[in-house]
């Protein structure tokens, strides 16, 4: 294929390739999450003008249909639609500096590492010091190469019995491929959390999840605490920023709850445009 095929996404998570006079391949194999599916071409035409066609699956957050069903905008990170916006987003800025936005950030990757080798195992190749990482205050840190390269940033959390990684999405794959890579006899477990991951932002962020938990919730940056119920975790980003996170089969009742409960705080849907 030449520069002058047109590389185009639509909402349904298809590629649409350009024909050239050069030809188009017949098919396109794809790996996502380390699956690996072969995908034939369909020829359309689109304004006029052929195109080649290769569907696949694109991520999708858990709360997809409800961002939808509001009435969002989506864009694309990678592989995942996000809502850019709902209503507008300068609308949108003002409610994260009077009142109080909702984001939906489930598609940062989330791991558990368990293990009784997961500290030293950490600890050899990071930057920060892992046994910084307490029962109630996480770390932001680097993943280094052996010759001390950044290779990815992530904030890490020490729960009862295993650490909780927690990075943006293009990072996750490169991040859990190295740490695998170096495993070799570790006595650990490196596997992906499924919990969906909400973002609290504003000056009444702090007041409704007080009134929300029924108690005030960390004030620290980075500190957090742990639930049996929905949310499960809860970490302060700053004193106008609070993470949620909650079960994935709970997130679609968790987050309705979330809206209704913070309608006198003045909470609205925010989308990351």
């Amino acid at each position: 294929l030449t520069s002058t095929m047109n590389l185009l996404n639509d909402t349904r998570g298809d590629f649409y390739l350009g024909l050239t006079s050069f030809g188009c391949p017949e098919f396109v194999d794809l790996r996502v999450e380390g699956r690996e599916k072969r995908y034939n071409a369909t020829l359309l035409m689109i304004d006029n003008h052929p195109m080649i066609h290769y569907p696949f699956f694109m991520s999708q957050l858990p709360l997809h249909a409800e961002h939808e069903a509001m009435g969002a905008h989506f864009s694309y990170e990678g592989e995942w639609p996000l809502p850019a916006y709902y209503v507008d987003p300068p609308s949108e800025y003002q409610t994260a500096r009077k009142t109080v936005g909702l984001a939906d950030l489930s598609h940062h990757g989330n791991y558990l590492i368990a293990g009784e080798d997961r500290v030293s195992f950490l600890q050899n190749l990071m930057s920060n010091d892992v046994q910084q990482a307490t029962s109630n205050q996480g770390i932001f840190s680097a993943l280094l190469t052996a010759k001390g390269k950044i290779l990815a940033t992530f904030h890490l959390y020490s729960l009862s019995d295993a650490y909780l990684m927690t990075m943006e999405s293009i990072l996750s794959e490169k991040t859990v491929a190295h740490l695998n890579r170096f495993k070799f006899r570790s006595k650990i477990k490196i596997s992906p959390l499924r919990w969906g991951k909400l973002l609290l932002v504003g000056p009444q962020a702090r007041p409704f999840l007080t009134a929300f938990l029924g108690s005030p919730p960390p004030d620290s940056a980075q500190s957090f605490f742990v639930r049996e119920t929905d949310p499960v975790l809860c970490i302060c980003q700053s004193e106008t920023e609070y993470l949620l996170y909650c079960r994935e089969e709970n997130l679609p009742a968790f987050y309705q709850t979330l809206l209704q409960a913070g309608s006198e705080w003045g909470i609205a849907p925010m989308g990351q445009a």
